[in-house]
């Protein structure tokens, strides 16, 4: 059975489920690198209390991942962001039952533009508390804000604060938060906005000019990230053709590079001809010198013996 799963049994056991909902939002507010001590402690704590099965149950819980952490922290942090997220996600989800295919895909462009702009938030957030965010845990934010969109479940889950992994949305059916969530009761105390609601996809209650603000502000974003898009393509068949273009010139640096390497052979060669030449002429000049000289006694030998 793994930790999850024998966490989730043991939750449905404790005698007091509001000890361990208490005992949740202490720990998952706290960073990945000190939550298995706190955890023990809050355990040992209950234990000493008498209550060895809250204790069970507390032990059970799992450490959080970076990017659920982060993600906890936007929850705890930027409440009122996060309503703003689900929100946002139940309109778009109304909306998206009446569309066609064009406002299909102007609406998939607003989902795209309020998901990015809350992962940006996230990683405001995590420069703010001193931590880096890799691409992986950016991914698997990013990833759990869209599924927090797409999904009623998974945006309660996300409110809860008390996520201890990151969601997926496959784009079919609901997003499975079972085992993404420390002590499931935390549905159940989610702030009373969302206790309010009749339904899952019916939005909690907000001033109306609230609303038209917010589809404002998603419009904005939506046109934002069209003009970004077309500088994107406008930027990236520059770059095209400056690619190109380096394509062309690093072949013609090849060719000159072996027409130099064969220059630099051929002149090595010449250069050795040369010396040997040079040698040889060396050579025939001691040569001549010394039957220039040979020449010069005979002529000097023949002069003593003439009459």
């Amino acid at each position: 059975m793994s930790r999850q799963a024998a966490s989730g049994k043991a939750h449905a056991d404790v005698a007091d489920p509001d000890g361990l909902a208490d005992a949740a939002d202490k720990l998952y507010g706290v960073g990945p690198e000190g939550f298995v001590a706190q955890r023990d402690a809050a355990a040992r704590e209950a234990r000493d209390g008498g209550d060895r099965t809250l204790a069970a149950a507390i032990g059970g819980l799992p450490k959080p991942t970076v990017a659920a952490f982060l993600l906890n922290q936007l929850a705890r942090r930027r409440p009122d962001a996060v309503e703003q997220l689900a929100v946002l996600g139940t309109e778009l989800r109304a909306a998206q039952q009446s569309l066609a295919g064009d406002q299909m895909r102007a609406l998939t462009r607003q989902r795209q533009a309020v998901v990015a702009g809350f992962v940006q938030q996230v990683q405001a957030l995590a420069a703010e508390l001193d931590r880096s965010v890799s691409d992986q845990v950016s991914q698997q934010v990013e990833e759990t804000l869209r599924a927090a969109v797409a999904d009623a479940g998974a945006a309660e889950a996300l409110r809860s604060a008390r996520l201890t992994t990151g969601l997926s949305y496959v784009g079919l059916g609901e997003v499975d938060v079972s085992a993404a969530v420390a002590a499931p009761r935390a549905v159940r105390d989610a702030p009373p906005v969302s206790k309010a609601r009749a339904g899952p996809d019916q939005p909690p209650a907000a001033p109306q000019a609230h609303l038209d603000e917010l589809r404002r502000e998603l419009a904005e974003a939506a046109a934002e990230q069209d003009e970004a898009v077309e500088q994107l393509e406008t930027a990236d068949d520059r770059a095209r053709a400056y690619e190109a273009e380096q394509a062309e010139r690093q072949d013609r640096v090849a060719r000159l590079r072996d027409e130099l390497s064969s220059a630099q052979a051929a002149l090595e060669e010449s250069a050795a001809q040369l010396r040997e030449a040079e040698r040889g002429r060396d050579d025939a000049r001691r040569a001549a010198q010394q039957a220039t000289e040979t020449a010069e006694r005979a002529r000097a030998r023949l002069a003593d013996q003439a009459p």
